[in-house]
């Protein structure tokens, strides 16, 4: 088996850069404004770290980035479900949503340079970490579908892009919540961009449901979902940075 980077958590709690050994340029995603508002300046890695502690630096990114994730999956899902069943209604909203999958992974891929292994290895380690909590998510979702649209065909879809919109809107509100953070820590204001095609995805999912019929109504179960999925991550960098030595 090929041995990874170890993880150094300054270089994980960049917006998209994964744990490597490697020294790279790093930019956090973080925007503090300057003199110029049209250049705002960046708040490295190091910073984070040291304003945050590891835990917390990397967390800010490894959520969203997880999350994010595992919310495409249900995107790619949902348009495979579609092309076994030939329904053509939705070939527009799928090319579009493809698209826009394709774009974010090389984005994202290009950011990580030579960690991208690491990210893979440890978002494939997410992956095995919440596979009961996905089947139980992808039952709730769809009993819950078969309940708001009885004897209606194919309920698999507003369950899929319902799930996948919820999590991508987590983490939008996230990532407000952590710009709302730092901001109070550094006395400055922050922001950080949305990924403009996690946002068009997210956009199309609620088109998507619209053009089914109507939308899901949201129950408590299907948030408390969204919140299981989260608080994995955290288990998980607790894990890791305590294998690594970086937490007791």
């Amino acid at each position: 088996m090929k041995k990874l980077p170890t993880i150094n958590p300054a270089l994980f709690s960049q917006r998209g850069a994964g744990y490597s050994s490697a020294v790279i340029p790093i930019d956090t995603g973080i925007k503090i404004p300057n003199s110029k508002p049209e250049l705002p300046a960046s708040l490295s890695s190091d910073e984070c770290v040291k304003m945050f502690g590891a835990r917390d630096a990397v967390l800010m990114n490894f959520i969203p980035q997880m999350l994010t994730a595992l919310a495409l999956e249900q995107v790619e899902a949902y348009i495979s479900y579609c092309r076994d069943n030939r329904l053509g209604e939705y070939k527009r909203h799928n090319r579009e949503m493809r698209g826009c999958i394709d774009e974010y992974n090389h984005g994202l891929r290009a950011s990580y340079g030579k960690a991208w292994d690491a990210y893979l290895h440890y978002l494939r380690r997410l992956r095995d970490a919440v596979q009961a909590d996905l089947f139980k998510c992808w039952c709730t979702f769809t009993n819950e579908a078969a309940r708001q649209y009885v004897g209606i065909s194919h309920t698999e879809i507003p369950a899929r892009v319902t799930f996948a919109r919820m999590l991508l809107t987590f983490v939008e509100d996230f990532d407000k919540n952590m710009d709302k953070v730092i901001s109070e820590k550094i006395n400055a204001p922050c922001h950080r961009k949305q990924d403009p095609y996690c946002f068009l995805v997210s956009v199309l999912c609620l088109d998507i449901v619209e053009t089914f019929g109507c939308k899901m109504q949201i129950t408590d179960t299907m948030a408390l979902c969204v919140k299981v999925l989260a608080n994995r991550c955290h288990y998980i960098v607790d894990e890791i940075l305590s294998e690594e030595g970086v937490l007791p």
